[in-house]
């Protein structure tokens, strides 16, 4: 009878553990990153009696998550690159606004209404007011693109705050992981159920994944999982190694051999830190430099209404200081119109406007470079979002494959939640006739 009441007791035991297993599914339905759990029972070793062999009940061997490793491999390498590519057009988007901005009503038109006013100067050299206008014009020209190089350090600026708090949460994670690694190794040793903080470990393995292209592995069976970048370990066990950036490079703590990354959000800021950005900005820098240098050695070879000669038109190096000559703002007749100190003569502003066809950048004129820079980084943003929609597609995939398997389903948990009730009363049946016929044995030995 004990034997008999042993074996009802633990199918009874195995059915709760069902019944807890799928509440707990249940309660998480709607759970982000939630993988539904099962119970694994198994009969326990038969008893040698002299009868023969007698069945022992059953016994709950684990409790696991469902879950598929290599669709979470690839979801996890996945959201490196999308973890790239956000971090790129997140930026890119902000430049490009800034450089559309520079089109109408901005540089473009800046650029055409002092061409237009020098065109005036040249057909009526000696008349004020075109002066006037023009060095307006000018002045104009050069506050727009100081305007769109100081934005533009302005997102590069940005740019290295988000860098320097990307690695700091990344490092945060590093920490966490090595946390739950700790505990999963824990739960394990002491037989408990862990399925909980797998599930947390994938969240986090899923942020530094897209924070950074690492290595994954998770190791045996108790869900540890290790990381390493570049071969070198980052996370091993309940042990975090930490990274550091300079204006050199991404590092491991300690090592002065900078990591080569290609993915994830840290890396597309060190591409915008390292290269795109200063390019778009030398762009605008080599712009206003090369404008600077032109007009300067054109009009400083001629001369103004008053005679004088060799004044530079602009003052400063770039598109960080450019602005006209204070001395032409303070007198318009010293705008060297003239070729040969002829009040009439317009030689000097025949010049200065025929820099506006000349190629002195690389073959292109100011305006082509200016549509040049504005169209590079449309190209850069097409391509961007063209990787983008195509990552996207591919993950939206994964995560339909993933939810297939770890999904939780209301219809399949009723239908075990009422596997595990009949089975739970089923055991209870068998108990309560167990306790009747030991009643009556005792009573039939009085």
């Amino acid at each position: 009878m004990n034997s008999s009441l042993e074996v009802a007791l633990s199918g009874m035991r195995a059915a709760m553990v069902g019944l807890d297993v799928t509440s707990h599914n249940v309660a998480n339905v709607n759970t982000e990153g939630y993988t539904r759990q099962r119970v694994n029972q198994v009969a326990r070793k038969a008893l040698l009696t002299t009868v023969g062999l007698k069945g022992a009940g059953t016994d709950v061997k684990s409790v696991e998550r469902v879950t598929d490793r290599f669709v979470a491999r690839q979801i996890r390498m996945n959201l490196g690159e999308k973890g790239y590519y956000e971090g790129l057009t997140a930026r890119l988007g902000e430049v490009e606004t800034i450089l559309n901005e520079s089109l109408d009503g901005g540089l473009a038109d800046a650029f055409n209404e002092f061409f237009s006013g020098m065109s005036q100067v040249s057909a009526s050299p000696e008349n004020r007011g075109t002066r006037v206008t023009t060095i307006n014009s000018a002045t104009l020209l050069a506050s727009k693109l100081r305007s769109v190089r100081e934005r533009l350090h302005s997102v590069e600026a940005e740019n290295h705050r988000e860098l320097d708090y990307a690695v700091t949460e990344f490092n945060t994670e590093l920490d966490r992981l090595a946390q739950i690694n700790g505990k999963i190794a824990s739960g394990v040793s002491t037989d408990g159920n862990v399925s909980d903080l797998q599930d947390e470990r994938d969240r986090v393995l899923s942020r530094i994944g897209s924070l950074l292209d690492v290595s994954t592995t998770i190791e045996g069976n108790d869900g540890q999982a290790a990381v390493s970048i570049n071969g070198q370990a980052v996370v091993l066990g309940a042990a975090a190694v930490h990274l550091q950036i300079n204006s050199s490079g991404l590092f491991l703590t300690g090592s002065t051999t900078p990591l080569t990354v290609t993915s994830g959000e840290i890396a597309a800021k060190m591409d915008l830190r390292d290269d795109i950005l200063p390019q778009f900005k030398g762009d605008i820098d080599t712009l206003a430099a090369t404008m600077i240098t032109q007009f300067n050695a054109v009009h400083s070879a001629n001369y103004g209404l008053d005679g004088s000669t060799g004044l530079d038109f602009f003052t400063g190096s770039d598109a960080q200081d450019i602005a006209v000559n204070t001395v032409l703002t303070g007198d318009p007749a010293k705008l060297a119109a003239s070729g040969t100190g002829s009040p009439g003569d317009n030689a000097g502003a025949e010049a200065l406007l025929g820099l506006r066809e000349a190629g002195v950048l690389s073959g292109a004129t100011f305006e082509e470079w200016h549509q040049q820079i504005v169209g590079g980084i449309g190209a850069e943003m097409q391509s961007a979002d063209g990787h983008m929609t195509s990552i996207d597609a591919v993950l939206t995939q994964l995560y339909n494959r993933r939810d297939s398997v770890q999904g939780v389903s209301i219809d399949e948990e009723m239908a075990n939640l009422i596997r595990f009730q009949q089975a739970y009363n089923a055991s209870a049946r068998i108990v309560a006739m167990i306790d009747e016929l030991t009643t009556t044995t005792l009573q039939l030995g009085r």
